[in-house]
């Protein structure tokens, strides 16, 4: 299997947007190994990792993310679980090693590229749950439906 892509460069507006010294951290990370983010650290860094976890989670809820409930800021268990959480199902992990808690090149582009903003699917409703549609089939049904009389003629026709 072949490792994910890492990117040169933060896109979505989730990891852009911040000011100078964390978008100077973020912009590390994304560089180096030693300035991966791992468990234990504080910062405002870690604060958007976890807004963007947190945004994935809502956005993607078929990735079973848990709900991060350390205080903003802090790499504690749950941001931890969560990490890992995302890191498995996304196959985010270095030929030869274990999954591991860093949010590193690999993990920091993924997170980018799932808050990359994306179209918004047209609504889609659906006949058995909307009341709308309930009531435009019934109509419609209504105006195709035989009447009840023709079609005990057109049986009793059939059985002569």
């Amino acid at each position: 299997m072949a490792e994910p892509r890492i990117k040169t460069r933060l896109e979505s507006g989730d990891l852009t947007n911040h000011p100078k010294p964390i978008q100077d951290r973020l912009n590390a990370c994304l560089a180096s190994d030693p300035a991966h983010i791992t468990p234990g650290q504080k910062g405002d860094h870690v604060k958007v990792i976890q807004k963007a976890l947190d945004t994935i989670r809502q956005r993607m809820p078929e990735l079973g993310l848990p709900e991060i409930k350390d205080r903003e800021g802090d790499y504690g268990p749950d941001t931890t679980a969560a990490v890992l959480k995302y890191k498995s199902k996304n196959g985010i992990v270095r030929k030869g090693q274990p999954l591991d808690p860093i949010v590193g090149r690999m993990t920091l582009t993924r997170l980018d590229d799932d808050l990359i903003e994306k179209p918004v699917p047209p609504d889609q409703t659906d006949p058995a749950t909307d009341p709308r549609e309930k009531e435009r089939v019934e109509a419609l049904l209504a105006l195709n439906r035989p009447s009840v009389p023709l079609l005990i003629a057109k049986a009793l026709q059939a059985f002569a």
